[in-house]
């Protein structure tokens, strides 16, 4: 297959298309003129052209990998596997053939058959660097980092200094939570690459991830330098700023999340609310993130209606009822409709609730103490809650969660074992209630067994939040992992101790032991390298100290 470049294109296209108009049947000519249609991005036309040769010569091994590269540059991924299919049974031998299909089934999701092309590539060469590097870039998506690093690790070794491949390299390693190392390989590309915005980008959260948070936002403000509308790089800025409690410079950069993988802003086809005057407006309030996040943002929402003429919001439908009743200010409706689509909106504005912060609470001041939960349930919800408390043991009544966090990287860091909260729950005086989402009663049955330790669970209770929430009103304390336990325990004003871990969330802020947004929130922190067993020991002691200085004034 010929290839042509520069001005003589058009005129190599005028010569073969005569030849083809006067030999229609010549393989060559058709080969050649689907080449120069290929060289002219015109597609449909040399995809024509391969199969015109196809039905002259089937058996024509070239032109079918030809057709399927093309296919693949129209989009239209099922036929361009066959044809990479059909090359393979007439060449088995042909490399490119079994590359280009692994590209295209990683493409259509069918991850496996990719896996499987890439190894024959291997077999057929050992020593091509593509293979290697392809195959550590589907290890990657299925999560195998480990075999990933070691993909890329051959493919380096057969082309040392790639940039491509050194980046997914770090990529690998730091997903296996060696930051320091991926810290290495990062400085090492941007030795040859040091105008890489999306390099010096994940060197920052490699950074940020040591707990380095100076150079982290060095590393973040080259690549905005860099590259202006790098979203990812001004949204981690502004995680950091809000670690550091640097709110104003936070939340002006927090709205670039938008701009990061994995987040869609919802198409209302209604302008975004930035800040403009709300005399007589009204603006509808959409949910995002986990409900967690929406009650902690929804302390927000009594700014926005002090300033609105009207204020729709729209969460999730295990929201409705808890809102509804909490901010009968607002109205409040579900975010999508019982076929999983946004619901219908009709306002002036619309604005993400996490954006509300950006205008309502720039400074530690505008943390008002609020006198009153801003969560609210009904009396006769939390009065039978309270007969259940009653029915199985004596206040006080302490809630407790031991899992969080969304990703797996969050997980590992606030994940504990349930046996590690004997110290706690072995303490007589006090009744444990379970505030732990999901089905826990295996964990809760070993604790049982192996330490006699009562902790009492309601199926069903924490999977209904306006449930869950009049539970939580109920207890005379909760301890928990950072989760969503602890977000509706702080806006009810419950007594809530948060374990927080050593790389804390922007959420949490650095060091400090209070939270600006729930007053009634202790926070306790996990020291680097310490095991969670060591934070629950010590928070014994402090239990201790509340167990004797309850004396059922603040029970329920």
């Amino acid at each position: 297959m010929i290839e042509f470049h520069g001005g003589n294109v058009h005129e190599a296209e005028r010569f073969v298309a005569k030849a083809v108009e006067i030999t229609p049947n010549s393989i060559i000519f058709l080969a050649d003129f689907a080449a120069i249609l290929r060289t002219l991005e015109r597609i449909p036309e040399a995809i024509i052209a391969c199969r015109k040769i196809l039905s002259l010569d089937r058996k024509h091994s070239d032109t079918w990998y030809r057709l399927g590269c093309f296919l693949e540059d129209s989009g239209d991924l099922d036929a361009s596997i066959e044809a990479f299919r059909e090359v393979i049974k007439l060449r088995p031998e042909f490399l490119a053939a079994h590359l280009n299909l692994g590209v295209a089934l990683k493409e259509i999701g069918d991850l496996e058959a990719a896996e499987a092309a890439y190894r024959h590539a291997i077999e057929l060469d050992p020593d091509e660097a593509s293979a290697y590097y392809n195959l550590g870039i589907l290890l990657h998506i299925n999560g195998d980092n480990a075999a990933a690093e070691n993909a890329f690790k051959l493919a380096l070794g057969l082309e040392p200094g790639k940039l491509d491949t050194q980046y997914n390299l770090g990529l690998a390693i730091f997903d296996q939570d060696r930051a320091g190392e991926a810290v290495e390989v990062y400085e090492a590309a941007l030795v040859q690459a040091p105008l890489h915005a999306d390099l010096r980008n994940n060197l920052g959260l490699a950074y940020q991830e040591l707990g380095e948070l100076g150079r982290a936002i060095e590393c973040f403000g080259k690549a905005i330098a860099i590259d202006p509308a790098h979203g990812e790089a001004h949204f981690n800025r502004a995680i950091i700023h809000l670690l550091r409690g640097q709110l104003e410079e936070g939340w002006d950069e927090y709205d670039y999340r938008w701009d990061t993988p994995n987040q869609t802003l919802p198409t209302y086809q209604l302008p975004r609310w930035l800040g403009e005057d709300l005399v007589g407006k009204h603006i509808a309030v959409f949910d995002e993130q986990g409900p967690g996040d929406v009650v902690m943002f929804a302390r927000c929402l009594a700014d926005l209606v002090a300033c609105a003429g009207e204020v729709s919001v729209k969460v999730e439908p295990r929201l409705v009822s808890l809102f509804q009743r909490s901010f009968s200010d607002c109205k409040v409706s579900s975010a999508t409709t019982t076929d999983g689509s946004l619901s219908p909106v009709e306002a002036d504005y619309v604005v993400p609730i996490g954006s509300l912060p950006r205008y309502f609470r720039r400074t530690e001041q505008s943390f008002r103490v609020v006198a009153k939960p801003y969560l609210k349930v009904d009396p006769s919800a939390v009065d039978h809650w309270r007969q259940r408390l009653a029915e199985i043991g004596e206040p006080p009544y302490v809630g407790i969660s031991w899992r969080g966090g969304a990703t797996e990287k969050e997980r590992k860091r606030r994940v504990m074992e349930l046996g590690d909260w004997t110290p706690i729950l072995s303490r007589r005086g006090a009744t444990f209630i379970n505030l732990q989402y999901g089905d826990r009663t295996t964990e809760i049955s070993s604790l049982n067994s192996n330490h006699g330790i009562a902790l009492h669970d309601w199926e069903g209770a924490v999977v209904d939040l306006y449930d869950f929430a009049a539970q939580i009103e109920a207890l005379d304390l909760v301890v928990s992992v950072a989760n969503t336990t602890v977000h509706f325990a702080g806006a009810l004003l419950k007594p809530v101790w948060t374990l927080v871990p050593a790389q804390p969330s922007w959420r949490w802020q650095l060091e400090r032991s209070d939270s600006p947004w729930y007053p009634t929130m202790r926070i306790l922190r996990q020291n680097w390298e310490e095991p969670w067993s060591s934070v629950l020991n010590r928070l014994s002691i402090d239990f201790d100290e509340w167990l004797d200085s309850f004396d059922g004034s603040s029970s329920n």
